[in-house]
């Protein structure tokens, strides 16, 4: 698979990952017993969003970040190597 068409794949794929952690509000629809706790003194579907915004984004866009910089590097060589 070419570094382009890995990239664009990883993109959309991470997108999806994102939009999916992000809007997990229907999760509370679907399971009404998760929002009648607390955890560390917030209600539950409060500390969950924050939780899962916060940490659990900062972990993913860090290997986002990582991976999208070694296909970066991929694209760079493979370019560098036709130039002269």
């Amino acid at each position: 698979m070419g570094a382009y068409k890995k990239e664009c794949l990883f993109s959309l794929i991470s997108f999806l990952i994102v939009i999916l952690l992000t809007n997990i509000y229907p999760l509370f629809y679907m399971f009404p017993g998760i929002t009648k706790g607390y955890i560390m003194g917030f209600p539950t579907h409060y500390f969950l969003a924050m939780f899962i915004g916060w940490v659990v984004l900062f972990f993913f866009y860090w290997f986002y970040m990582n991976v999208s910089e070694n296909i970066d590097r991929e694209i760079e060589a493979s370019t560098a190597g036709g130039e002269k």
